[in-house]
């Protein structure tokens, strides 16, 4: 299974990590850059983050995707608009293809 995973997403590369949304410029946002592979037609793209405690904090979808290079960015606020406290986050990015669900999880810093 994870092969086939494999064939479809690869796991994204998180830059920069940590990331500092402080407003100074500077490392204001985490960028998710990620592979699709084998992807004809276009497939819905999450991106969800989650405080330790299990709680989401914010949801990103772009839209749909086909396959090639993707990024997908968050800029540190949860879905009310404020700034995540700094931590640890977990994320969990999932691609929806017709009958199967693909999914990628890890953890990245926010600190100030």
């Amino acid at each position: 299974v994870a092969d086939e995973i494999d064939q479809i997403v690869r796991a994204p590369h998180i830059a920069p990590n940590p990331f500092t949304p402080n407003g100074d410029g500077i490392n204001d946002e985490v960028t998710f850059s990620f592979d699709l592979f084998l992807v004809l037609d276009p497939v819905e793209v999450q991106l969800e983050i989650y405080d330790l405690s299990g709680r989401r904090i914010v949801q990103i979808q772009p839209g749909g995707s086909t396959a090639g290079s993707l990024q997908v960015e968050w800029d540190g606020r949860d879905s009310q608009g404020q700034v995540a406290a700094p931590g640890i986050y977990l994320y969990r990015l999932a691609i929806d293809l017709d009958n199967v669900s693909t999914e990628r999880s890890g953890i990245l810093s926010l600190v100030y």
